[in-house]
């Protein structure tokens, strides 16, 4: 007996020692605490029972007598410090973790698995009075602090029928995050007695039942009362002992919150661009400026961050940079002139675009913000797959796009498709391996945020007839599959120069594919949204240094052609070899200098245009008459041989003409000239209802591309600027390889291409007719002809067909890499 009271006494003598060092625990993790983590708080706050996810092991839940959904309210814990360091957050804006689970039956089998990923963020509240920071949900432990709740929904369809529980356990999860804590909720049992029931319900329960009906919930009728006791949800919590088989924790959530959001989980209006996530901005075509507002958080104007802006003005002109500072001192708006092509916006932080354009004739400002479109795939995981039915049109094959993406570019992924006919036997099959980078443009739509995907990958089929289904399964990894078709004699139809401005496209419906809907899929598969943008054009580097080589086309038979001089791409260098095809105005009376071109020794050709004659020209090197000629002809051309074969000064060349207003063009002048320069090009005419024919030889080079040129006649010279419209049907007569494989390309063998075009009185941009000084014809209008893989001929006639229109000219032409060997002799 003696004994039983020393250990009471001892017990007693514990507890009275432990008790003020748990006091004085929580009153040092007040002290330790930054914010407003006061007992105020938890006045203020429901209280809810959540628990811990453990990483080495799972914790199993026991399922309800009731079948439905199975809804798990997740939240990571993450330290005070990082919640609220803002130069990390500035860096690190989510945090990702995932979750497996499994459902078992009564005897430990395990019927079916998953994983689900999130993205969080937290949002911090700043107390109006104190300036303390805090969230609108937190734990009783102060220096932890839940992220923002991220939901998960197990649909009823989707639990098998003789599940008996529920496992879950965290699969992987942020440096920064401490824990992951869950609560789970199933429908409530309610089978019995459901309007007795709702009338044992308090107010403010009833209240909250009713919170999404118009009226009040007195005037809830019996039916809508028990729909609404339907829907509510018991919270399930882990089998077993708390604190010995699962951690619980409990979840406080503020009633009402009065502090003010100090950083807002979503940006602003506008283009969203972020790090890794680039902006694309279509610009309109015509003189004007383009006008760019940038708008990030709050927390990003207490430094001085830098942007960079590149405007594309084409594929054979380099992009020009632009740096712009951002802070809350400066004006956060950049302005640039700009005419067309497209404006990249890169930034390494999130920021919010706004964007507007004005012409010069023009006094307010357009907004041209874009709206990135959106694409709905099928996620298939391995084992998955989807299925298409294919109808034949006109019993030919069957044209067929795949559009393929990762979702995850952590691993590559292999795609494999199957062409079967109509008894499901294998005609045909492959592989696709996909190991593209993550695209700096598009991205997946994933609970309001955008995650990374990456750059599509596409392939072509061309489908015989005795194929009646195309499936698509994925082997490795987790693929986003898009399909397309379309009817093989539906042309594809273009109006220029419409359709070749980024903003224009952007605005117009015009599709040369259309999306397919699967016949048959996986269980269980989702669409995922994928938000896209037009990509920037791909510079030619060779094209800019100026090393390729000009192919002209001619058409078949003989056939007049007219010489004229076509307005030069200034942004492209002239190289010395190319000099006796460039060509500058020159004005009567004024002096300019002559390049030597070693290669061609039979002197300058000078081409004019008059308004009478005869009249005299002479040609002069400072004062020393070279020599004389007669203009018996009002256009025509000379060859200025003296220059080179007398010795004499080609720097102060001077030719003068007794019509000061004659038009005089020479090649070979040097690039110091300020005038614009133009190109000698041979013009083919062609009239309504005629149709030309070129013999193309293919070049099989990297991204083949054949560009025609239409030049529209508008007769004599114009008093009016009236548009001119003018149709083309472009005929490719070739043959594609074998059907049934994949390719990389397609080339479209048939189109229909509207040229409109409204004159511009700008000499500079005028083509000069230099056999006539009559005609009129508009600049060219460029179509370009892609060749893919799929053509199997080395060579194969192309067709142009004037439909309706005025008479025009065209031009058939290739530029190709030009191809340098250095020879070298040696003796042994």
């Amino acid at each position: 007996m003696r004994l039983q009271i020393s250990w009471f006494a001892w017990l007693f003598a514990l507890w009275l020692a432990l008790w003020p060092g748990r006091r004085l625990w929580e009153r040092l993790d007040h002290q330790l605490t930054p914010g407003s983590w006061t007992e105020k708080l938890r006045e203020d706050a429901t209280r809810c029972t959540s628990f811990v996810l453990p990483r080495d092991r799972y914790v199993a839940i026991t399922l309800p007598r009731k079948r439905g959904d199975i809804r798990l309210l997740t939240n990571a814990a993450l330290p005070y410090s990082v919640a609220t360091n803002k130069s990390e957050r500035l860096e690190t804006e989510r945090w990702t973790y995932a979750i497996e689970y499994q459902f078992q039956d009564s005897h430990g089998e395990v019927l079916t698995s998953g994983q689900y990923h999130f993205r969080t963020n937290c949002l911090l509240y700043q107390d109006r009075r104190s300036g303390e920071l805090f969230t609108n949900t937190f734990f009783a432990s102060r220096l932890v602090i839940p992220a923002s709740m991220r939901p998960m929904v197990i649909g009823e369809a989707r639990i098998p029928t003789d599940a008996a529980r529920l496992q879950l356990r965290l699969l992987q999860s942020h440096n920064d995050i401490q824990d992951i804590t869950v609560r789970a909720y199933a429908p409530l049992d309610e089978a019995e007695r459901k309007v007795q029931k709702w009338n044992r319900l308090s107010p403010e329960k009833r209240k909250q039942l009713s919170r999404a009906n118009v009226y009040p919930s007195v005037l809830l009728r019996d039916a809508e009362r028990e729909r609404l006791m339907d829907s509510q949800w018991t919270l399930l919590l882990p089998d077993g002992v708390a604190g010995a088989d699962y951690e619980p924790r409990t979840l406080y959530t503020l009633k009402l919150n009065t502090g003010q959001l100090i950083y807002d989980m979503a940006l602003p209006a506008g283009l969203p661009v972020a790090k890794g996530m680039r902006g694309i901005v279509p610009v309109p075509t015509g003189p004007g400026a383009a006008k760019l507002r940038f708008n990030t958080r709050p927390t990003y104007l207490s430094r001085t961050r830098n942007l960079t802006v590149l405007y594309h003005r084409g594929q054979n002109s380099a992009p020009e940079s632009s740096t712009v500072a951002i802070d809350s001192a400066r004006d956060r708006e950049f302005t640039i002139p700009a005419n067309g092509g497209i404006l990249e916006i890169v930034a390494p932080f999130e920021v919010s675009i706004e964007a507007f354009w004005k012409g010069q004739e023009t006094a307010e400002w357009m907004e041209i913000t874009p709206c990135p479109e959106t694409l709905s795939q099928y996620e298939l995981q391995p084992k998955t797959n989807v299925t298409y039915s294919l109808a034949h049109l006109n019993g030919l094959p069957t044209p067929i796009k795949l559009c393929l993406r990762r979702p995850s570019v952590t691993e590559p992924s292999v795609v494999e498709w199957e062409l079967l006919d109509p008894n499901r036997v294998v005609v045909a099959a492959g592989t696709i391996t996909m190991n593209e980078y993550v695209s700096r443009f598009d991205r997946r739509v994933q609970n309001a945020d955008l995650a990374p995907t990456s750059e599509p990958v596409n392939r072509f089929f061309d489908v015989t007839t005795d194929i009646a289904y195309l499936r698509i399964r994925a082997v490795r990894g987790n693929v986003l599959v898009a399909t397309y078709s379309r009817p093989q004699e539906l042309p594809v139809h273009r109006t220029v120069p419409h359709d070749y401005s980024a903003y224009e496209r952007s605005l117009s419906d015009n599709n040369t594919w259309f999306l397919m809907w699967p016949t048959e899929l996986s269980e269980g598969l989702q669409t995922v949204s994928v938000s896209t943008q037009p990509r920037p054009p791909k510079t030619r580097d060779d094209i800019i240094a100026g090393r390729f080589e000009w192919e002209d086309f001619l058409p078949v038979g003989a056939r007049p052609a007219m010489e004229a001089l076509v307005a030069r791409n200034a942004a492209l260098p002239v190289r010395p070899e190319l000099l006796p095809f460039t060509y500058n105005r020159i004005r009567s009376g004024h002096e300019f200098s002559i390049a030597t071109v070693t290669h061609e020794r039979a002197g300058p050709r000078l081409y004019f245009r008059a308004n009478h004659s005869p009249q005299t020209l002479r040609v002069m090197a400072g004062s020393q008459l070279l020599s004389t000629h007669t203009l018996h002809a009002n256009h025509g051309s000379i060859r200025l041989a003296d220059v080179e074969t007398q010795e004499v000064d080609t720097s102060s060349i001077r030719i003068d003409v007794d019509d000061p207003n004659t038009e005089l063009f020479v090649n070979r002048v040097s690039l110091a000239q300020s005038d614009p320069t133009y190109v000698k090009r041979l013009l083919h005419p062609i009239d309504p209802g005629e149709t030309l024919t070129f013999h193309y030889k293919r070049s099989f080079e990297p991204n083949e591309l054949v560009t025609l040129k239409f030049f529209p006649s508008s007769g004599q010279k114009p008093s009016s600027t009236a548009p001119v419209h003018t149709r083309l049907q472009i005929s490719l007569l070739a043959k594609r390889v074998e059907s049934n494989q994949a390719f990389s390309t397609w080339t479209h063998l048939e189109r229909t291409v509207d040229v409109n075009f409204t004159p511009n009185n700008q000499a500079e941009a005028v083509p000069i007719v230099l056999a006539s000084n009559d005609e009129q014809i508009a600049p060219g209008q460029p179509i370009f002809l892609p060749i893919g893989e799929d053509i199997a001929e080395a060579s194969f006639p192309i067709q142009i067909r004037l439909l309706n229109g005025n008479r025009g000219y065209v031009s058939l032409y290739q530029l190709r890499q030009e191809l340098k060997f250095d020879s070298k002799v040696s003796v042994e």
